[in-house]
Formats: C-alpha cells, sequence, structure tokens
C-alpha cells in the first residue's frame, strides 16, 4: 500500500524534475536516466514501493512504479491505465469482482480481494490496457520486481454517430 506520506515526500523530491523538464509549450520531456533516478530515490522508503507522479494533463497522468511486493486491487471508474513494463517481472490480475475494498477517492477504490478473474504474466516490453470499471492487482513474487510505467487515460464517452 502506498502511503499518503511516501507520496507527499516523492512529490516534494520529484516536483523540480517534472517542472523542470516542461517547456514553453508545454512539451514534457523525461530522460530513462532521470526516471530511474527518481525511481531508485524512492525506492529507499520503507513500504518497498516507489512512485514517480508526473504532471496531471487533465486527460491523461503517467506514474512510474517500482515494487518489489505485491499491490492492491484497483478500481478507477473513469481512468484507463496503460501499463508498460521497463524491468522485471510480475503478474497482473484483472477482471473479476472486488470485495472489501474502499474508497480512496472520487471514482477510485483500492484494497480487498479480486474474486475470479484473468492473470497475465508481464515481462519488459510488454503493455497491457486496463479498462475503466475493470478491477486490477500488480501481483509480484516473493524475493522479485518489477518496474514498469502507467499512463492513464481519462475516459471519454462515446459520442453518437451521425
Amino acid at each position: 500500500m502506498i502511503s499518503r506520506a511516501l507520496i507527499l515526500a516523492s512529490f516534494v523530491i520529484l516536483f523540480p524534475l517534472t517542472a523542470g523538464a516542461q517547456t514553453a509549450a508545454g512539451v514534457e520531456y523525461h530522460s530513462a536516466t532521470a526516471l530511474r533516478d527518481a525511481v531508485a530515490a524512492a525506492a529507499r522508503a520503507p513500504n518497498r514501493t516507489a512512485v514517480h507522479n508526473g504532471a496531471n494533463r487533465g486527460g491523461y497522468s503517467h506514474v512510474v512504479v517500482r515494487r518489489d511486493q505485491s499491490g492492491e486491487a484497483e478500481v478507477h471508474d473513469l481512468l484507463d491505465d496503460v501499463f508498460i513494463v521497463q524491468e522485471g517481472t510480475a503478474s497482473l490480475r484483472y477482471g473479476g469482482t472486488v470485495s472489501g475494498s474502499r474508497v480512496t477517492a472520487p471514482g477510485e477504490r483500492r484494497g480487498g480481494e479480486i474474486a475470479g478473474g484473468v492473470t497475465q504474466r508481464l515481462a519488459p516490453g510488454d503493455m497491457i490496457i486496463v479498462p475503466a470499471g475493470v478491477p486490477h492487482r500488480v501481483e509480484v513474487e516473493s524475493g522479485g520486481s518489477v518496474t514498469y510505467l502507467v499512463v492513464k487515460v481519462a475516459r471519454v464517452p462515446a459520442r453518437a454517430a451521425p
């Protein structure tokens, strides 16, 4: 579980990285080295999950995560998650139903258990897209670790055909 203190500390440490990477035209550039360094610095946190939160751009945001333990079940009502594995391996359990979750923010639930669903093994270079509303959980084997990028995309209502 990612503590609020870790997220706040990561934001304070990493905000200059994000702010400095944005140009006057609004273009953001994050080098692989800068992202690796940011995740490595945050990885020293006691809960063994490191997070680099990129700027929220309205319709999307991005997060770089390094885990050496499994995450919580998550359900995002309005955000699709696009996962791209960078290093290590993990499994993504998705689908099914969640019981015992808690609301962490409007449209966001975490925790509890996923019953049913499918498990997909993930390795470097793999990408998987989890649509809004689909329960999911990153599972890391004991002794393993995984680093991945998640692009969170706001779900846009479909337009009616003309």
